[in-house]
């Protein structure tokens, strides 16, 4: 008889260290949990901020298509001037007494064009 109670109280007590141990590995098991899912709240807020910036360059871009389609055509134009003379036929033009309306109408420029090239060329 006395033989059972202590094995049955080496049993409770191998049962209550066991249940410690298991208490200890989940208490670890938690801590552990806490940080890989703080880890994860902030990967997700690392990629939302991302997401978020990309969107915003997109619409960026979006708003300086036009403008720069824009300048794509005033280069076009100003090549064109260049390579037909445009802005030579209109400097002679000027120096033989040409207004800046003339120079617009008759050479297509532009007035800011047309007013500088009256001012640099024209007679004095």
């Amino acid at each position: 008889m006395t033989g059972f109670p202590l094995l049955a109280l080496a049993a409770v007590a191998a049962a209550v260290l066991l249940a410690l141990a298991a208490l200890v590995a989940l208490r670890r098991a938690q801590r552990r949990l806490a940080v890989l899912e703080d880890s994860v709240r902030r990967l997700r807020e690392d990629t939302d901020a991302v997401g978020a910036g990309g969107l915003e360059a997109l619409a960026r871009l979006d708003r300086m298509e036009p403008a720069l389609a824009g300048l794509a055509d005033r280069l076009g134009t100003v090549e064109l001037r260049a390579e037909g003379g445009s802005y030579d036929r209109a400097i002679a033009a000027a120096k033989a007494g040409a207004s800046a309306p003339d120079l617009e109408r008759g050479h297509g420029l532009s007035p800011a064009e047309a007013g500088l090239i009256v001012a640099v060329h024209g007679r004095r």
